[in-house]
């Protein structure tokens, strides 16, 4: 991608990532090589655990 330090960002990218993933009961995980870049790996759950409030008693 960009290995240049003239590109611009407000580093919050995978900070969003990262709720939006906790938010699904996902995680993420990187893997990172100098001068060759990071893999970023994202996993989510298929199903949504279920919650108290979803529960049938």
């Amino acid at each position: 991608m960009h290995s240049d330090s003239n590109v611009s960002g407000s580093g919050m990218g995978l900070f969003i990532c990262q709720k939006i993933i906790d938010r699904h009961h996902g995680t993420i995980t990187a893997k990172s090589r100098p001068g060759e870049g990071s893999t970023f790996i994202i996993t989510l759950p298929q199903k949504q655990p279920k919650t108290s409030d979803q529960t049938i008693s």
